[in-house]
């Protein structure tokens, strides 16, 4: 069976792509390729020892990391669909950190057109010129969800991002789910249903 559906799920703040991956496996199919690909830079969690995460970017160089990391995710892209059918459906998934990344290489992206674009949890980069690709971010199924109780985001917060999109008219559908700030199978199941169909 050839891959129909590929799936980029970029992780938050602290993570680590090989841990990260484990919240899709109940979804893997024949059909499906899931890839979520590591943040470049890497930190100690706590003090000078034990646990590391990653990030996408900090205030440091921020600009630069920015632009690493949409290079190394359009050449990743890039990569990955040589083996593919020309057919596939490209979809990105962005969790709290992640989201913004998301958003930021979307606003980059090169290549064969994405069909979708999900925000988990996550607030969208101030930075990117919407205007400019409003286009682009309408031709793509968006979604976002939020938590019901989410330590980081607030269900006002939650509404005031939904307002500034619609303020720059881009179309999302909201998905809304029960829970704090993290990703739980069931509205990940529903969530990947209706990108694919």
């Amino acid at each position: 069976v050839s891959v129909k559906h590929l799936w980029f799920c970029l992780h938050g703040y602290g993570q680590l792509g090989r841990y990260f991956i484990r919240n899709f496996n109940a979804l893997e199919s024949p059909e499906r390729l899931i890839i979520a690909p590591e943040a470049p830079n890497r930190f100690y969690l706590e003090g000078t020892g034990g646990r590391v995460g990653a990030t996408w970017m900090t205030k440091e160089e921020r600009l630069r990391d920015i632009d690493d990391y949409c290079v190394y995710l359009n050449q990743l892209c890039e990569n990955v669909l040589k083996d593919l059918n020309e057919n596939v459906q490209i979809h990105i998934f962005g969790f709290s950190q992640g989201v913004a990344t998301a958003f930021r290489w979307v606003n980059n992206y090169k290549g064969k057109p994405l069909n979708s674009l999900h925000a988990w949890a996550g607030t969208f980069p101030p930075d990117i010129d919407y205007h400019l690709n409003k286009e682009k971010f309408n031709a793509l199924n968006l979604t976002t969800s939020f938590a019901s109780d989410d330590q980081f985001i607030s269900q006002e917060n939650a509404d005031t991002l939904e307002r500034q999109l619609e303020e720059l008219e881009i179309m999302a559908q909201r998905n809304d789910f029960e829970g704090e700030h993290k990703i739980y199978i069931k509205p990940l199941r529903e969530l990947f249903a209706k990108a694919e169909n």
